[in-house]
Parts: C-alpha cells; structure tokens; sequence
C-alpha cells in the first residue's frame, strides 16, 4: 500500500520531468537559430537580396507554367513544381533543389489569373513572402514578385503593408 501512496506521489513530478524535457529541447532550438536582432545589417540584406532572387525564380517558374497553360497564373506551388527545376537550375540561389521548393512555405500566391488580362504587370503582386522581416533600426521589409517577372523589396515603418499592397493588387475577374 506503502508502494502505491509513494508511485502515485511520483507520478506528477515524471509529467512534469517530460513537459521540462520538451521546454528544454525548444529553447535549445530557438536559441541555436539566430533572431534576426542578432544578425549585422550586411547579414539582414544578403538574406533580403537571396530572399528576393527566389521569389523571381518563383515567378520564372510561374511564367513557364503560363506559357503551357493558356496564359494562367498557377492557383498553388504545386501546380508550378513541375518547373522548379528549371528555375532553380536558372539562378541557383539556394543549396539544392529540395531546399528551394521547401521555401515555397514561406511564400504566397496573391494573384491568381492571366497574365493576358494585366494590362500593367509590372505593378502587379503575384506573390509575397507571408512574415515581414523586422531589421534592428525598426523598420520592416517583405518581399514582393511581379507579373512581369520582376522582385521587389518593400518597407515599412510599421509593419503595416496594407495600403501598399492594394495599390498593386489586381483581381481577375475569374479568381
């Protein structure tokens, strides 16, 4: 009886020992990652320019899939995939192929369309990255590809791209 009392006392304390473990096994990660605070100002605009040079592989990518499909825009990463190779093989930006298309993740499709239909494409977002970048001074940035093939980098004092991106934001009439 004197074994069970004891086994049920402990049994708290080994749910906490493991909640602690995986706590540990976070931090670790997080730390081992450098926050962009941490970075030098050089470190921050190379990751931009690198940032900026896959997303117009992207939109390359994109272009080649148009081109076999009536002039449309692809509605997903992964109906362009069949082209990242020769994009990739275009401008190799990254390590590998396998790394570039998992770089799709931190990318999204704004528009979804013709190319025919822009009537001023390099105005036009086809895609952006999903989390603006903070740099030390406080100031934001997000980057930005074209209709017309093209990147961009924007920024923002306050994070907020709102505005900005209404302003070069087109919506086809089948999207």
């Amino acid at each position: 009886m004197r074994l069970r009392d004891e086994a049920a006392m402990l049994r708290p304390q080994t749910n906490d020992l493991a909640a602690l473990q995986e706590e540990n096994r976070r931090l670790r990660e997080q730390n081992a990652q450098p926050s962009d605070q941490a970075k030098t100002p050089l470190q921050l605009k190379e990751e931009v320019v690198a940032r900026a040079r896959v997303a117009k592989d992207f939109l390359f990518a994109f272009v080649l899939y148009s081109l076999d499909n009536q002039d449309q825009f692809p509605a997903s990463f992964d109906q362009a995939a069949r082209y990242f190779a020769d994009a990739f093989s275009a401008d190799p930006v990254l390590d590998d192929l396998a790394q570039f298309t998992q770089v799709t993740n931190q990318f999204e499709i704004v528009y979804r369309g013709s190319r025919n239909a822009l009537t001023n494409a390099g105005n036009v977002i086809v895609l952006r990255e999903k989390q603006a970048h903070q740099w030390p001074d406080g100031t934001w940035s997000r980057v930005y590809g074209f209709a017309d093939g093209a990147s961009q980098t924007h920024s923002s004092a306050d994070g907020n791209f709102d505005a900005w991106e209404k302003e070069h934001t087109s919506t086809p009439a089948n999207q």
